[in-house]
This record gives C-alpha cells, structure tokens and sequence, in this order.
C-alpha cells in the first residue's frame, strides 16, 4: 500500500490561479520545487542569483528557494519585493528559519507566503504553508498550485523548524550520534529501513547538507552566547584532545576548548567550553555502557549531541564531504549509479559503544515521535492527523506504523512515555517527552493499493 499525495482532493480539482512561476536560489531543494511545478503544468522560469530584472514582471509567483543565511535571506526578499509587481506574491522556502525571521525587511508582509519542506531523497511530496499574515486567497492559490504539482499540504504555525523540516533533522542528528557512538553506519541504515523508514537518517542528512547543518550549528551556538572560538579560515588544527589510544584528530580550526579524557575505564570527564548551563559534567559508565554518554543538564540550543556535533564537524571540515549535493557527502553519489556508503566512515568506528538492537531502533523512531509531539504541544501543527500527513509524507516516517502520533497511540500512552524515559535517562534527554493529551492518536494518511 502507497499513500496517496492527493490528501486535498478539492483542491486538485479546483483551477489554478497560478500559471507562471519564476524560481529564485540554486540547489537540490530549488530543483525539486521547480521540477514539480513544470510537471503540474505551469511555466516555470530559474533565476540562481539577484537581481531578476524582467524575470519577476512577467510572473503570478516568486518563490525563493536558497539556502543562504536568513539575514542574506531577508535582503533578497526586499530586493525580489522592489522588482516583482505589488500583485505578485512572493513564497520564501524554509527548512528551519521562521519565517517572520525571513519578512522583517518587507514593506508589505502580507505579500509573504511561508512555505516549509523536509529536503529528502527523491522528488517533493510534501509541504507545509506557514500561518502568517498572508490572505486566505493568496493561501489557497498557493495550495492548489501545490496539489496540481504533486504536492500535498497542510498548514502550521511560524517557528523554527516548523514541523515535517524539525523532525527530519531530528532525525539525521540521531543517526549522527549513534554513527559518534561508534555504531557502522550500515548498521545505522539497515535499522532505519527494517523499521519501515523510506530513507536512513544518513542519507536525509546528506539530502539536507551538511554544509547547511554547519552553518545552523554555529548559528544556533553563536546566537546563545557560546564562544566556540571557531576559525571559519579552517587552519586545521582542532583543540580537541581524544585519548582513547588512538587519534580522533577533527583536522579543522575549530577551538572548541574540549578536553575528552576517554580511558578504556569510561570515566568521561568532559570540561567544555561552550557556556551551555553546566560548564563541566562528569560521567563514569561501567564497561558494558548502560549509561551510553546520556547528557542531563538542559539540551544544548543546536539540538545535536557532543558525540553527532564531533561526526558533522569531522565530515564537513575534516573531510570536505558537505552532502547530496555536492557529490559526497555520507554517501558517495555518481551519475546513473546508486548512492553507496562512502568506505571511510570506518574511522567513527573505533569507539563501538554497546548500543542494543531495539535501542537503535527505538531512537530513531522516537526521536521522530517526540519532536511530533513537541510540535502539537506547542501548537506548531494543529492535530494528530496532520502530524501523521506530515510525518510520512514529508519526512518517511514508517506507513505502517500510521504516522508518528498512530505510533505513540498504537504503544499506548502510558508505555510510550514509560519507553521515551527509558531511553532518556540512557540517551539524554531529547528524549523526554511533554505532557501527553488524551486520544491523541489520530487518522492516517489516506492510502492507496
């Protein structure tokens, strides 16, 4: 059984209002956009840079699509505003930057339309339009533009990392942990696809770039007053200092100041320079790894483990590898072949933590379940059933399981939240989870034999 995109039926057969479309930005997640919309039969027109000069005069939509910095972001939006007619509405494309963030150098915010995806393997299946203060016609343009494309939707509140795009981060930062833990990353993706993934966090976080996920770390860090002492000039002598008899080197100039004594004892003494809310916190682990590094002081603001900021750092500086879409990232990317694990992610192997089989397991799927339940908590995405949409649809969480909130009803409440404290007091506590509602489990998406 597939789900059906077609969760909006009224909407693909209504007529599009919009028929002609001018891309702006350049990469993987502007491609896709742009590829869906020619197939729903619009004229589509691709501008990699500012300014767009004629290209915006003729158009019923602007999309900007890059993956620059929202600051940067925010300039180019104010530019596209000046050269595009006041009629036209401009849709700014997010994976994690509200978008109230992306409008504050706009005249007319209302012109604005969010819309948030999840960059993952193959073609766009999924969106989430952002709630803002755009009109309820220029929204319902922009869906059914959407659906002829292909493109299932639902609607979310503005904030980082909206709903579908948050958990595929959580996701991939899972896989990047337990690959830091040691655990090959074969293993990592096989869990991932026997569990009924559509793709392994590894191969999401090389469709998300890495590239992009390193600039969102020190983002995050420097924008919560951590003096990370980064040299962005990449000089290549990292101030890390790992004694596990044996050279876990970043090779990158950046001084984060840690000093990891790991003796074959386990008692891990990690002094830190980040000015998270504890300064130092020592752990002492029993050679059989019950506790496996779980970090109980407040989550750091990136969202990352010490052990999945160590693997990104290491590949995107150590190793230059940045992802899909510059041909090598976790996995090596030739023309007409299939994507292959790249050979040297056997150096993250040296470690091997003891990680059980249905802890594996249960971390990527929880990882998933608890950010989905953030989200309803918090009012991000207003029920169970667009949760479940958005989980499969936009992220690949397992049909079978019926989404993410069926997954936490299927356990039951009560064994879920027992199950997530289990792994949070192990793992850290990303994996607490909030106060859980009553019947909160929801309908899956439609499917299709």
């Amino acid at each position: 059984m597939n789900v059906s995109p077609e969760g909006t039926p009224h909407a693909r057969a209504a007529t599009s209002k919009i028929s002609s479309i001018l891309v702006t930005g350049d990469g993987l997640l502007a491609d896709s956009l742009a590829d869906a919309f020619l197939r729903g039969g619009a004229t589509v027109q691709r501008a990699a840079a500012q300014p767009v000069g004629a290209c915006a005069a003729a158009v019923d939509l602007v999309v900007e699509a890059s993956r620059s910095a929202a600051s940067e972001r925010a300039r180019a939006l104010h530019r596209l505003e000046h050269q595009a007619p006041a009629s036209v509405p401009i849709v700014a494309v997010s994976t994690i930057d509200p978008i109230a963030a992306l409008a504050g150098g706009l005249h007319e915010r209302g012109r604005l339309i969010g819309l948030a995806l999840a960059a993952a393997p193959g073609p766009a299946r999924f969106a989430e339009i952002v709630r803002g203060e755009s009109s309820p016609d220029a929204i319902d343009s922009l869906r059914t533009l959407l659906a002829h494309s292909g493109i299932d939707s639902i609607e979310v509140s503005d904030a980082t990392g909206f709903h579908a795009p948050g958990l595929a981060r959580a996701f991939a930062n899972e896989g990047l942990a337990l690959l830091g833990e040691g655990i090959p990353a074969a293993t990592i993706e096989r869990a991932a696809h026997e569990a009924g993934f559509a793709a392994g966090p590894l191969a999401l976080m090389d469709a998300m770039s890495l590239e992009e996920a390193d600039r969102l770390l020190h983002d995050a860090a420097d924008g919560h007053g951590h003096d990370h002492g980064h040299d962005h000039g990449h000089g290549h002598g990292h101030g890390h200092d790992h004694r596990h008899g044996h050279d876990h080197g970043h090779g990158h100039g950046h001084g984060h100041g840690h000093d990891h004594s790991h003796g074959h004892g386990h008692d891990h003494s990690h002094a830190h320079g980040h000015g998270h809310c504890c300064e130092e916190h020592g752990h002492h682990h029993a050679p059989g790894h019950e506790h496996h590094d779980a970090h109980h002081e407040a989550a750091p603001p990136h969202g990352m483990t010490e052990e999945a900021v160590y693997v990104l750092e290491k590949m995107a500086h150590g190793f230059g590898r940045l992802g899909r879409e510059a041909g090598r990232g976790f996995y090596d990317y030739e023309d007409g072949e299939e994507p292959e694990l790249w050979s040297g992610l056997k150096v993250f192997e040296r470690r091997r933590a003891a990680v059980p089989a249905e802890d594996l397991r249960d971390r990527l799927l929880y990882a998933q379940a608890v950010a989905s339940l953030r989200c309803l908590a918090s009012g991000v995405i207003a029920s169970a059933d667009d949760a479940n949409r958005s989980s499969i649809l936009g992220v690949g969480f397992p049909q079978a399981l019926g989404g993410t909130l069926a997954f936490v009803e299927r356990i039951g409440q009560a064994a879920f939240d027992a199950r997530a404290r289990e792994l949070a007091g192990r793992y850290g506590e990303r994996f607490t989870p909030p106060e859980l509602p009553t019947g909160l489990g929801g309908r899956a998406p439609a499917t299709e034999k």
